[in-house]
């Protein structure tokens, strides 16, 4: 990924929504830190979703004045959420001197089933779900079934069924799904 396309896709999201995931971003980063067991690190990966939906209200209450708590609230939340996932990782790669990935959604891909999968699953199961998303055509349920088969296959029964369905359909929403 070059500045260019690194410019562009942050240009696909708003600036609150950007700075609440990096702020998100910075707080799981954190949090990672001190995180033992494999039970807190699989709650944490909810962590992003939740602070998202907090920092989105406040911002909206702080700098809007709008103290309503309401769908448009908990989207852009959930958005940022998952957003913070490919801030983060981009911001690892930078840190270690990595390649970026080739395409933001890659990045988005890869953050958010980094936390999911083993280690030497992610880059396959990324390309293969990116590969979904890529000839979606409009069939987003068609789509879903296809992340989910992919999140089957790779998890090897780490994941339960509601959560598999969940991650392919934040993974689809955050890519430009309607769902």
């Amino acid at each position: 990924m070059n500045l260019i396309m690194l410019k562009d896709f942050f240009a696909s999201y708003s600036l609150p929504t950007i700075l609440i995931a990096v702020l998100v971003a910075t707080l799981k980063g954190f949090l990672d830190g001190y995180v033992k067991s494999e039970t807190t690190k699989k709650l944490i990966w909810y962590l992003p979703f939740l602070a998202g939906v907090l920092f989105s209200y406040l911002y909206n209450v702080i700098f809007l004045g709008i103290y309503a708590f309401d769908q448009t609230v908990v989207c852009s939340g959930v958005l940022s959420g998952a957003l913070s996932y490919a801030v983060a990782l981009i911001g690892r790669k930078i840190a270690k001197g990595e390649a970026l990935p080739i395409n933001p959604a890659l990045a988005i891909i890869e953050g958010l089933v980094m936390g999911y999968l083993k280690e030497d699953c992610v880059k396959d199961a990324t390309l293969i779900i990116y590969e979904h998303y890529s000839k979606m055509e409009g069939d987003e349920e068609g789509t879903i079934e296809k992340i989910n088969e992919t999140l089957i296959l790779y998890s090897n029964g780490l994941l339960a069924e509601g959560e598999i369905k969940a991650l392919s359909k934040v993974i689809l929403s955050t890519l430009g799904g309607n769902l």
